[in-house]
């Protein structure tokens, strides 16, 4: 099994800005992964649906994707044999209580409001990076079955 702190990082994420923050955040708070951008829902399933995907140490996912949402992206992810216990973190700017029910309800892992500060998204890069990518348990749940 590799370690997680090996596997790449997937970040779907259609605005760029929003990308270079969390790149740059990633890499402030020392996260050694590859990132993989995709810039849309339909990037991600196509990249997803080729026989030899690479696994991820996690996702983050963009909910207001254009074209196809990240709830649909979502549904994919945690219905695809090889990725559905890869921890999907939601990363949107919208804080309904609709969109974080119906998220959790799909099988998302973690939803978090992007942060407007610089300082905010390291705070929640740090953490992300405590929790999903050195938590034991979260080791054990990219063991294959």
């Amino acid at each position: 099994m590799k370690n997680p702190k090996q596997q790449p990082i997937f970040i779907v994420e259609d605005n760029p800005e929003d990308y270079q923050v969390i790149e740059r955040s990633l890499k402030k708070a020392e996260v050694n992964n590859d990132l993989h951008h995709f810039e849309s829902g339909e990037e991600i399933m196509q990249f997803i649906s080729k026989p030899d995907t690479i696994k991820p140490s996690l996702i983050l996912l963009d909910l207001n994707l254009p074209g196809t949402d990240g709830r649909e992206v979502l549904r994919l992810l945690k219905n695809h044999p090889k990725l559905k216990k890869i921890p999907v973190i939601i990363f949107s700017t919208s804080a309904h209580e609709k969109d974080i029910n119906d998220c959790y309800q799909i099988g998302a892992n973690c939803y978090i409001e992007k942060p407007i500060s610089y300082r905010d998204y390291l705070d929640i890069t740090v953490r992300l990076r405590d929790f999903w990518l050195t938590c034991k348990y979260t080791h054990l749940s990219l063991v294959d079955a």
